[in-house]
């Protein structure tokens, strides 16, 4: 349950700071396969990338969970200028086109080109000097790539002094999802003699670091050593226990249900005498009913009627079922009848009238919040479209069972008019919490802010920040809501099925 609300969480947050989600992945940028969400040097080597005057760049990097890029060497990535953040710019594609940083004095930026299977084919390396207001190209690099998608050649040109070199890649170590943890790079002019650079990945699900020989977490291509299958993570014996604990209730809670609503009364049905006389047949009892079996029916339901509810309107006693025991005192009478049988009209007569109150007693009505069924509805959607068509039967039994959790007998609303205290205050509380859901979700300001220059011209800048903050955790308090229905469908199913308060 866990896993699956921390999705809702990242998929709503997701689809308000994104413009397309599936489109945002930034893994191929860097030749990454899988859900790869951090990658980093191991034992201080990694992945270098040579740029103007032997200056050497390495990449570590952290993903989201759905492949957008968060953070580089430490520093976050944001689409807007700040003091040590790394800025992020992307193409028509959604790709990244431009990342750049602060460096000394000025910034220095990477300028990503694509080929036609979208990966990097080349980089441009530009530094600004913020104080000279000028732009110098510091050189780039094109890369070549293998049939697996490794780079296997880097030519280098440093624009400094005119120089271009090239740096060859092989390669000794992938992991299971085809990424390199182990490489040698070589090139004799950049000082490149058989350079061993090693990274580790981290995953979504699982961490796959770079091997030595005795490593068994990385898959090696070194001819003649075999590769080490890793071991399935084990899930906690308490994570097993409340699942199947869930299960078993959620089990439970649709079967009484389905017994309640379908098949308990299913035999409770209107009767004439002909029905008697052959319920009387077909067990071996005599066609007419004695004057016995007649005298005791009458009583049956004398003494369920002077354990109703009394109460005095208008100067009348009125009587009403307002109780479980009573209905259930109700409900035995009827049953001990069709097993009597009785074939007196009187008696006939007045186990249809009984059953009319009994069904009338009985039935049911939404007294939920249908907000809350419109909201479960919509996170249903959001879920199936972020995580798949796997949360789509879940979520369907937490808006089933709370419709039909939250349905209440009328002997049940009776009692509630006749306390004067009506059935709308649980029911609307999912609706105000839902409206404070919402609420939060308007609660966001802009802000104006106009500088006056000192030559006199003015500058209007506009924050709409607070918006999103607001309409990201509006989306959550929602979300929660929606995902948590089981737990007040159950609440709901013991008070309206179980104890009938």
């Amino acid at each position: 349950m866990r896993k699956n609300l921390c999705k809702i969480v990242l998929f709503i947050a997701s689809i308000m700071m994104m413009s397309s989600l599936s489109a945002q992945n930034d893994r191929a940028t860097f030749g990454l396969k899988g859900n790869v969400t951090k990658v980093s040097a191991d034992h201080g080597n990694y992945a270098v990338y040579p740029i103007g005057r032997n200056d050497w760049v390495r990449y570590d990097l952290l993903f989201s969970n759905t492949g957008k890029l968060e953070e580089v060497n430490g520093m976050h990535v944001t689409s807007e200028s700040f003091a040590y953040d790394h800025e992020i710019q992307r193409d028509s594609q959604n790709r990244i086109s431009k990342l750049s940083s602060v460096a000394g004095e000025g910034l220095q930026w990477v300028v990503f080109h694509y080929d036609d299977q979208g990966r990097v084919s080349s980089e441009d390396y530009v530094y600004e000097n913020l104080d000279a207001g000028s732009e110098d190209n510091i050189g780039n690099t094109r890369y070549y790539y293998d049939d697996n998608g490794n780079v296997v050649k880097a030519v280098v040109y440093d624009a400094y002094d005119s120089t271009t070199n090239t740096v060859n890649y092989t390669y000794r170590k992938t992991d299971e999802s085809g990424n390199w943890v182990e490489r040698v790079a070589n090139c004799p002019n950049l000082g490149l003699n058989n350079q061993v650079e090693k990274r580790a990945l981290s995953y979504m699900d699982k961490a796959v670091a770079g091997t030595t020989d005795s490593d068994t977490t990385a898959m090696q291509t070194v001819p003649g050593v075999s590769p080490v299958t890793k071991q399935p993570t084990k899930r906690s014996f308490w994570d097993v226990f409340l699942g199947l604990l869930l299960v078993v209730a959620l089990i439970f809670m649709i079967v009484y249900m389905v017994y309640i609503l379908l098949i308990r009364d299913r035999k409770l049905l209107p009767k004439t005498i002909e029905d008697f006389k052959a319920y009387r047949q077909e067990h071996n009892m005599p066609e007419e009913s004695s004057d016995a079996e007649n005298e005791s029916i009458t009583p049956l339901f004398e003494e369920v009627f002077h354990s109703l509810t009394h109460v005095r309107k208008g100067g009348e006693e009125e009587h009403y079922f307002t109780t479980k025991e009573q209905i259930e005192g109700l409900r035995a009478a009827l049953v001990q009848t069709l097993e009597t049988a009785p074939t007196h009209p009187e008696c006939v007569d007045l186990y249809n009238e009984m059953l009319a109150e009994y069904k009338t007693c009985t039935k049911r009505q939404f007294m939920g919040s249908k907000p809350y069924l419109i909201i479960g509805g919509i996170i249903t959607v959001l879920m199936t479209i972020g995580g798949g068509l796997m949360a789509l039967p879940f979520m369907l039994l937490n808006i089933c069972g709370y419709y039909f959790a939250s349905q209440e007998t009328q002997f049940m609303i009776n009692a509630k008019e006749l306390k004067e205290a009506g059935s709308s205050g649980k029911s609307k509380l999912m609706t105000i919490l839902i409206a404070m859901g919402i609420g939060v979700l308007f609660s966001g300001q802009s802000y104006k802010t106009i500088t006056t220059w000192s030559d006199g011209t003015t500058s209007t800048d506009y924050d709409h920040s607070e918006h999103l903050v607001a309409l990201i955790f509006g989306m959550i308090i929602i979300a929660v809501l929606a995902f948590f229905m089981f737990a007040v469908a159950l609440v709901n199913f013991i008070r309206n099925y179980l104890i009938y308060k």
